[in-house]
């Protein structure tokens, strides 16, 4: 899981977001940015491990928000 997260604090760095804690909508524009390029089961564990890093870190996860799971089954429908 440790090259999952830092591809997503990588990601988030590039475009001036926070990784630890990530918005909601923070995790929705990257699920929507490698929609196209990663399978939706990459995108589902790539989600787990921001998940579990906010809760290691004392925060609250945004990956189980409606939105989020939303932007997620659009993905695996499209693909």
């Amino acid at each position: 899981y440790e090259t999952d997260w830092r591809h997503f604090a990588a990601w988030c760095a590039a475009w001036g977001h926070e990784p630890l804690p990530a918005t909601i909508a923070t995790v929705a524009q990257y699920l929507t940015a490698y929609a196209d390029t990663l399978k939706p089961a990459t995108l589902e564990r790539r989600l787990v491990t921001i998940s579990v890093r906010h809760k290691a870190a004392g925060h609250l996860s945004p990956t189980a928000h409606p939105d989020v799971r939303q932007v997620l089954s659009g993905i695996r429908r499209d693909r």
